[in-house]
């Protein structure tokens, strides 16, 4: 069931692409992406037609969105590209910004291997927090607590096997001492506050996290934070370059995404985002644990409402989030459909 984006590019020369040579196909792409020239909207599956988003690295689409700009700019970017000219300086910062956005939100270019180095910092920057219950714990409470998540998590698992889908690594399920806090990180680190397991609405909670993770949210919002941070074109061609080459120094780029930069990034996705994981969450959690549509559905609506990203102010930047309203609304549209 994986998503399959821009096909018409699999034939193209991934190392040296070339303006003349795509050109067609770009106009197949932007079609398919909804870009209009020097702008376009991220493209996320509200109604989750596809519950997985692909683990491959979509050179295919970055290079459309890269040629995209290219037709709106003269060719510029992809000159620059294609020979290092100096043409790309003449392109503005609100060029460079929605070219960052395109490239962060609509494609997945940062390879697994980066992700997960740097999945493994933000590991032990929460470690270091205090919050997170080891396994290790001698606590029954906690003990009792993680067995329940290791039964989702195991039917969640035959699931996936029976649909032939699956992640390239395993989910790794934490348990916070804090209350009301869900956390999806890269490569599959999910974080549950311990309050959401005793008063059983974990299982809802999960399903939204690991929709997060299933549509690779963590990673784009890596990918958004990370490129926002350049502020010409060719320190940002070349940071991209880097990411692909076989021969860099992985461990370095990983270290570009330091904790600081992005530590807001997992509790403020997009609108749009947060919307996709709710239905997807739905959906699949009717999949593997079916006939309890109503339950879901119920506990879903409560979590929201009371949400601790609703308990913040508005100057505190979480106005990503939808309203209740909105993402009640959807809920109830996506289980009218199952």
């Amino acid at each position: 069931m994986k998503r399959v984006l821009l096909t018409a590019f699999l034939a193209c020369n991934a190392a040296a692409f070339g303006f003349s040579a795509i050109s067609d196909a770009v106009k197949s792409g932007v079609s398919a992406l909804g870009m209009d020239g020097d702008a376009s909207t991220i493209e996320v599956d509200k109604e989750c037609k596809n519950l997985f988003e692909s683990y491959d690295v979509n050179v295919e689409g970055l290079f459309v969105t890269l040629a995209t700009y290219g037709v709106s700019n003269s060719s510029k970017i992809v000159g620059f590209l294609n020979k290092g000219n100096s043409g790309s300086e003449t392109l503005n910062q609100d060029d460079i910004k929605k070219l960052a956005n395109n490239l962060s939100k609509n494609y997945l270019w940062i390879p697994l291997e980066v992700e997960e180095l740097y999945a493994a910092q933000i590991y032990e920057d929460r470690l270091k927090s205090g919050d997170v219950v080891l396994r290790t714990s001698k606590n029954k409470k906690y003990k009792d607590m993680y067995k329940k998540l290791d039964t989702f998590l195991a039917q969640y698992n035959t699931y996936l096997k029976e649909n032939n889908l699956s992640y390239p690594y395993d989910i790794k399920l934490h348990i916070l001492s804090t209350s009301k806090k869900a956390e999806s990180l890269p490569y599959g680190y999910i974080f549950i506050s311990e309050d959401y397991i005793a008063n059983g609405m974990y299982e809802t909670i999960l399903a939204h996290e690991l929709s997060h993770v299933s549509k690779r949210h963590p990673t784009k919002e890596i990918q958004f934070r990370l490129v926002s941070t350049y502020e010409n074109i060719t320190d940002l061609t070349k940071m991209i370059k880097d990411m692909q080459s076989s021969s860099a120094d992985k461990t370095a780029l990983a270290a570009l995404m330091t904790p600081e930069m992005i530590q807001k990034s997992f509790e403020m996705y997009a609108q749009e985002q947060e919307l996709e994981a709710d239905s997807c969450g739905l959906k699949t959690i009717h999949a593997f644990i079916p006939n309890k549509k109503e339950k879901h559905t119920k506990n879903f609506i409560t979590n929201i409402e009371s949400s601790a990203h609703y308990d913040k102010k508005e100057e505190d930047n979480f106005k990503n989030h939808p309203e209740k309203e909105a993402r009640i609304s959807n809920l109830k549209l996506i289980a009218e459909s199952l």
